[in-house]
């Protein structure tokens, strides 16, 4: 049996049929979707562009660097190779330097000294002894401290001053006209014997002379001094030394009287010994020439100087 259905009335009219809402929002959303993946996969290219820009200018400062340091290694060699070879040379040069010292040591000794240079050095350091204005012997400024309130210390010999001590005389010394008071000290060697030597403290500055290294026979000496008169104040004579003892040695400088007290001096300027006298003929000995003698310095430990740390 079929169902009937009335006839609609003749005012009706048909329902409107609504779009599907859905689909057009599905739609939107993924073009939405589209557009924002498009957007972030431009920006992750240009992030992979840049990360990759960056990667490859990190290598290049890198392989640089890498460069550099090989080449400051290499250049770092070749400068350890200069100066290895600069070491080298230099070594060679200073032993070439000490052996050409030795060598004019040795020519030095060989040749006669430069006396007049010599004398003139020295000179201001030798003066004349004199007792109550008396002219008594020589004597020479040394390097020894004075006592206090001096100037200066001056060896001479004993035999040079004993006398005046004995007298009490007015004891000065001079350099051409210049005049200094002196005192000898109570302590002094024996007068004419092998420790005839004495130390004055004066009353002023005067250059001191040092002591030489070494005396040995055949060595060259210098006699400085004032012989017979104060006129001939400063005269030179130069000889060899012939003997050497304990306290004494022989030599053959000339001298006089009134050298006593005076230096004897080697090549350089320094001190050897004092003059003590020279040896004469005798009845039994008839010829005596050139024998002369002098009291080494040493002779001042333990008469003058106290014994104990004395390196005279």
């Amino acid at each position: 049996m079929t169902a009937y259905a009335p006839p609609p009335p003749d005012d009706w009219t048909p329902p409107r049929r609504r779009p599907p809402v859905l689909p057009v929002v599905a739609t939107v959303v993924v073009a939405a979707l589209v557009a924002v993946l498009a957007v972030t996969a431009v920006q992750l290219r240009s992030t992979r562009r840049d990360v990759d820009a960056l990667s490859a200018a990190v290598a290049e400062a890198q392989a640089s660097s890498a460069a550099q340091a090989r080449a400051q290694a290499r250049a770092l060699a070749v400068q350890r190779k200069a100066l290895d070879g600069v070491t080298g040379r230099l070594d060679r040069n200073e032993k070439q330097l000490a052996e050409d010292e030795a060598q004019l040591a040795l020519t030095k000794k060989a040749l006669p000294p430069d006396v007049t240079s010599l004398a003139q050095r020295v000179r201001p350091s030798v003066v004349v002894v004199r007792c109550s204005g008396q002219f008594d012997g020589s004597g020479f400024a040394y390097d020894i401290p004075p006592r206090p309130g001096y100037g200066s210390a001056v060896v001479t010999a004993a035999h040079v001053v004993q006398d005046c001590q004995e007298s009490q005389g007015e004891l000065t010394v001079s350099q051409d006209t210049r005049v200094l008071a002196a005192s000898a000290r109570s302590a002094m060697g024996d007068p004419g014997g092998d420790t005839d030597i004495a130390v004055l403290d004066v009353k002023g500055s005067i250059p001191a002379l040092q002591a030489a290294k070494t005396l040995a026979s055949g060595g060259f000496v210098m006699s400085v001094g004032t012989p017979l008169q104060e006129d001939f104040e400063g005269a030179v004579s130069t000889g060899v030394i012939s003997k050497v003892s304990a306290l004494t040695f022989l030599h053959t400088a000339p001298i006089s009287n009134g050298n006593s007290g005076g230096p004897l001096l080697d090549r350089d300027g320094r001190v050897l010994g004092v003059t003590e006298g020279a040896f004469a003929p005798t009845a039994e000995q008839p010829v005596a020439e050139s024998v002369n003698q002098a009291v080494r310095l040493v002779a001042l430990c333990g008469t003058v100087l106290p014994a104990d740390g004395c390196d005279q």
